[in-house]
């Protein structure tokens, strides 16, 4: 059985809607100095990313967050389900 997978390039309004539109997601921006760039919920099998208009760490958040959808052991999930990619880890890629 093939799971179907969406996957979200959001501007910054489309971002706060989202992270408010689940409970689950409530801790997904709790940390203003290390924001996440995006973050993968497993039982949607759904990855939101901030467009960061760069093609190139656009393509590297997704595949990122495609990663722990598609992981058979879960990674960096929170109690909820949620991978959030923190920024530095994308500090860390550059």
């Amino acid at each position: 059985m093939s799971q179907t997978l969406t996957i979200k390039l959001l501007g910054p309004r489309e971002w706060n809607r989202v992270i408010r539109s689940d409970e689950r997601y409530s801790r997904v921006d709790e940390d203003p100095v290390e924001p996440n760039m995006g973050f993968a919920d497993r039982e949607r099998g759904t990855v939101y990313v901030r467009n960061t208009h760069w093609p190139e760490l656009n393509r590297y958040l997704i595949e990122h967050e495609l990663e722990h959808l598609l992981e058979e052991n879960a990674t960096d999930v929170d109690e909820y389900g949620i991978c959030p990619a923190l920024a530095n880890a994308v500090h860390q890629q550059r």
